[in-house]
């Protein structure tokens, strides 16, 4: 087999980024404090410097789009980032990760992530949580409002899943009629499938499982309207929580078992702890709490990290 020969290919750049400088005014120092504490909230900086940094990216993409000054432009999120740092007026190094060492580990697989991903390749294993795989990636990069969207769709096409198979185990046999009377359900939907409808196919809802559910889902329920009926743009900690509500819901049914809706442990906790660290996280997030009162006592939880141990 002969080898191609390189030597004229065209020399390509080492790096490749842009970096961006945000600054605002820091009032009373409050944001410096907050960023030398040792608090969760110095993270989320970040966050609201990509805010100002995707309202210039958009105006571009809006301008230009089909345009080659608009090609690959795209606002951005925490997953598109190689690093942030912080600094005051006098140049002070706030925080940063500028000396993080993940990029020089090479390719020798150090957390052992091929021998975890190489029994989902090819397979479907895990089919609810493979769907909200897409969440976060949209999360990661940018795209806030998408996320909560999808996220909500998604629960709502697995709660009538659920439905049509419990109304089935009580009787109604036929297809067109399960279907009739779940999709005839127009307004405050998931209140209604998971309040009287989940009450009367089996006997409790989803209030008697999550005593927050009926808050959380209300919240749910307008951030989506605001997005899709409304335009409104939100941002990280919405989005984040807005995951979290929806994978808590799942996994709260799956538990009561009125549905199979199979999640691995680290999906759960990471979205747990994403809405938990966010800026103003509701009640019901329970960010005081750990995600072993997220579960419920004596449940099994499969070892960190290992994605194709038991689903919760």
């Amino acid at each position: 087999m002969e080898v191609p020969n390189f030597a004229s290919a065209p020399k390509l750049p080492h790096e490749y980024f842009t970096q961006f400088d945000v600054t605002w005014p820091d009032i009373k120092n409050k944001l410096a404090d907050v960023i030398s504490s040792s608090s969760r909230e110095r993270f989320l900086v970040a966050y609201k410097a990509i805010e100002f940094i995707n309202e210039l990216l958009l105006a571009f993409k809006f301008v230009r789009l089909g345009h080659l000054d608009g090609h690959g432009v795209r606002t951005i999120g925490i997953g598109d980032t190689l690093y942030q740092g912080y600094r005051n007026d006098s140049d002070k190094v706030l925080l940063d990760n500028f000396g993080f060492k993940f990029w020089g580990e090479g390719l020798d697989d150090p957390r052992g992530t091929t021998s975890l991903a190489v029994p989902h390749i090819g397979t479907n294993t895990l089919p609810v949580a493979r769907r909200y795989v897409r969440c976060f990636e949209l999360l990661e990069h940018g795209f806030y409002s998408e996320s909560l969207i999808v996220a909500f769709s998604i629960l709502d096409d697995e709660v009538q899943k659920m439905l049509d198979s419990l109304l089935e185990k009580r009787g109604l046999k036929s297809i067109k009629e399960r279907d009739d009377l779940i999709r005839g359900i127009k307004d405050r939907r998931l209140y209604v499938y998971l309040g009287a409808m989940l009450q009367l196919c089996a006997g409790k809802d989803l209030k008697t499982l999550w005593k927050d559910s009926e808050k959380a889902m209300e919240w749910l329920n307008k951030k989506r309207n605001n997005i899709a009926h409304g335009g409104e743009r939100i941002g990280y900690s919405i989005a984040a929580q807005a995951i979290f509500v929806c994978i808590k819901t799942l996994v709260t049914l799956d538990q009561a078992e009125l549905g199979d809706f199979g999640f691995p442990l680290e999906m759960v906790k990471h979205a747990y702890m994403t809405a938990a660290r966010t800026d103003a996280a509701p009640p019901w997030v329970h960010t005081e709490e750990s995600i072993s009162k997220f579960l419920p006592v004596g449940h099994h939880n499969p070892i960190d990290g290992d994605l194709s141990a038991e689903p919760c």
